[in-house]
């Protein structure tokens, strides 16, 4: 499967996804948050820094890193 990775340092990071995504997902920031108009089934240890989790049944990778901003899952119009 095709895999998403979004880095970033200074910024946060808004990720859009098709109404019905299907996404293994691991999302980590350090200082804001993360927010998610998708339901995500959590795997494993959840810290505030740190999430990972299936979105619908899964498939893809989705990455995403950032350091000074929030992660947001947001869906496409």
């Amino acid at each position: 499967m095709p895999i998403i990775a979004l880095m970033d340092r200074t910024a946060g990071l808004i990720q859009y996804l098709g109404k019905a995504a299907d996404a293994e997902a691991a999302l980590q920031e350090l200082r804001s948050g993360i927010d998610s108009d998708f339901p995500i089934t959590i795997s494993g240890k959840v810290t505030p820094q740190n999430l990972r989790g299936r979105v619908g049944q899964g498939g893809r990778d989705l990455s995403i890193e950032t350091v000074n901003g929030s992660i947001r899952l947001r869906k496409r119009a």
